[in-house]
């Protein structure tokens, strides 16, 4: 851990130098960012460790401004003189390109003064021994739902280490280290010669918060299992229930198309709808960048400014787009500090636990995997590949796979019925499972 700190000040260092170089080569504005990742994978499959891979990356990353133009580069190598290479190129890319007025740094007065700790750096060594008995422990647990029909694929245990800085021509200079540790078992089953394969993880900023290896194992195997012999259904209208596993399936798009860079540039269907409903009205959507120990969270974004709770959605009304220095100043608009996206999105639920949605819904598809995705942000058309169960009376009834659901977004997102408590922590979306009203699900 002692390594770590002298790592870090180290690459304070370099951030410091470059900008004292960018400023001497005559530089309006800079800013430098330096990503250090350590880290480690073991994979384990029949009883044995199969593979052990280390990762060392680095990367520098440089805009200079001049005369509102701007110049980037980016090296692997943090040697002095590589370092000075990269400034150069961006300075003289910088002389080059067209002048554009929104271009240039946060304004100062956004920059984060003070960084709070979110937990996200949480050091345990695990050594490449501890971490194969972890992933066989999974493989295990996963045989012994069913010996004879799940074979193994293999279980990875990984840790990691990254460290970040980044600092600008304001003055500004933050740094944020982060650990991530997961682990993962993938199974085949098979049955009347057709295979079903079943994955399970968990990843989590802490090792103490890891889901025990026995747990993902069995969670895998179930679900191969439960994919056995799956039917095809007739084309028709019905309500869909997105699984909590899989929500970012709908969100993710409603993240794109309130994006900044999406709306000045008018490609996105919610351009211009900032106060009208989106949602129905029991649903609020909260950005929130200082979730301790989150997988999404960050005391800063990617350009210094002060990152803090924002609320996208209030009572189904779209309060807020995303937006970074460039696209608030095409728009007119204030920064939100998400320079690199959003964070930690907070969907908050009705309350309704999967089998009472499943009731809910009554008659319908549950689904559980998505299988390519097709998005016309402009149009809000929407299709998307699917696999999953159809649901009778609330029941399961069996596993369902080759059909594509398809709609509108924005037709979509004004239907949802409930939303599930059952949240996904193992995504910046923290969303439990969502019914929708019918819309088609084209099969057979």
């Amino acid at each position: 851990m002692e390594n770590d700190f002298i790592l870090m000040s180290e690459m304070r260092e370099i951030v410091q130098s470059s900008l004292m170089y960018a400023k001497k080569l005559g530089a309006n504005q800079a800013e430098i960012g330096i990503n250090i990742e350590k880290g480690s994978s073991v994979k384990a499959c029949l009883g044995e460790t199969r593979e052990i891979k280390y990762k060392h990356e680095k990367n520098l990353g440089v805009a200079i401004y001049k005369d509102r133009k701007k110049g980037t580069a980016s090296t692997k190598n943090l040697s002095l003189n590589s370092v000075k290479m990269a400034i150069e190129a961006a300075y003289k890319i910088a002389e080059y390109t067209m002048e554009d007025p929104f271009s240039g740094l946060a304004d100062a007065r956004h920059m984060s003064d003070q960084i709070p700790d979110l937990k996200l750096y949480n050091p345990t060594k695990i050594t490449t021994e501890e971490a194969a008995v972890l992933a066989l422990k999974s493989e295990e647990a996963a045989l012994q739902i069913d010996s004879v029909r799940v074979h193994p694929l293999g279980s990875i245990f990984t840790q990691s280490k990254r460290f970040h800085a980044y600092g600008n021509s304001h003055g500004f200079l933050g740094e944020c280290p982060s650990t991530r540790y997961s682990i993962s078992c993938e199974v085949v089953v098979k049955s009347n010669n057709a295979l079903q394969k079943g994955l399970d993880f968990s990843v989590v900023r802490n090792f103490q918060d890891l889901d025990h290896p026995s747990i993902i194992g069995k969670r895998s195997a179930k679900k191969a299992i439960q994919k056995l012999d799956p039917r095809k259904i007739k084309t028709c209208r019905a309500p869909v229930i997105f699984s909590a596993e899989i929500a970012n399936g709908l969100l993710e798009p409603f993240v794109a198309a309130i994006s900044g860079n999406n709306i000045w540039r008018e490609a996105s269907f919610l351009a211009g709808k900032l106060g009208e409903r989106v949602f129905p009205n029991f649903i609020h959507i909260d950005d929130d960048p200082h979730l301790l120990n989150g997988l999404g969270s960050a005391p800063f974004d990617q350009e210094g400014v002060l990152t803090k709770k924002n609320s996208l959605v209030k009572s189904g009304i779209l309060q807020n787009y995303i937006l970074d220095s460039y696209s608030a100043r095409k728009l007119g608009m204030e920064i939100t500090g998400n320079a690199g996206g959003v964070h930690n999105l907070l969907v908050q639920n009705t309350e309704d636990n999967l089998d009472s949605l499943l009731k809910l819904m009554g008659n319908g598809l549950l689904v559980t995997e998505l299988l390519g995705q097709s998005t016309n942000l402009i149009t809000g058309d929407y299709s998307q590949g699917v696999s999953g169960f159809w649901i009778q009376e609330g029941r399961i009834l069996y596993p369902v796979n080759e059909v594509v659901i398809s709609g509108n977004l924005r037709d979509m997102l004004a239907n949802i019925i409930a939303i599930g408590r059952d949240v996904n922590p193992r995504s910046y979306i923290r969303s439990g499972s969502i019914l929708l009203d019918e819309f088609i699900i084209a099969g057979s």
